[in-house]
């Protein structure tokens, strides 16, 4: 295997830090063409996937992949860290 499994090349295309709140989560499918990293300060917020739903916590993050669909939950307005980006192969879909 060549270096780039090691290193993979990733596009950065968006990184934020925002107060969470239900209306932004009130999407049934939140499925996209890239990554998705999120990380939460404080409890308050869920992601649901396949009918399991996983809560955001301070002391875990979650990595989703392309085109997964899911939908979020939150209570009270968490504070949210997430990225997303773009990953080349063998990590551009999982």
């Amino acid at each position: 295997m060549g270096n780039s499994f090691f290193n993979p090349n990733l596009r950065l295309l968006l990184v934020r830090h925002i107060r969470l709140n239900a209306r932004e989560w009130a999407s049934p499918n939140l499925a996209a063409p890239y990554w998705r990293w999120y990380w939460n300060a404080q409890p308050g917020a869920a992601v649901a996937l396949a009918g399991r739903e996983t809560p955001l916590l301070p002391d875990q993050f979650m990595l989703i992949p392309p085109e997964t669909p899911f939908h979020g939950r939150v209570q009270g307005t968490p504070w949210h860290l997430y990225c997303h980006f773009l990953a080349d192969p063998p990590y551009d879909a999982a």
